[in-house]
């Protein structure tokens, strides 16, 4: 028997409900792509780099 199918109904919900959770948040971050929302890897990169340093740099925000 599969899996999913022993699977209690309130856990096979919650994944449901995050796996639709996560497909809608890449809709939002596909239409962003294509409004031209993006962020430089090199300023992503840079941002991450500074985590935890004396002085992290603030998150990096699109231009737009």
């Amino acid at each position: 028997m599969d899996r999913v199918e022993n699977a209690a109904p309130e856990a096979w919900q919650a994944r449901r409900r995050r796996l639709e959770d996560e497909a809608a948040m890449i809709a939002q971050g596909l239409e962003s792509i294509r409004a031209g929302r993006t962020v430089a890897s090199e300023r992503v990169d840079a941002w991450i780099d500074s985590l935890g340093s004396v002085n992290p740099l603030p998150a990096p925000k699109s231009g737009r």
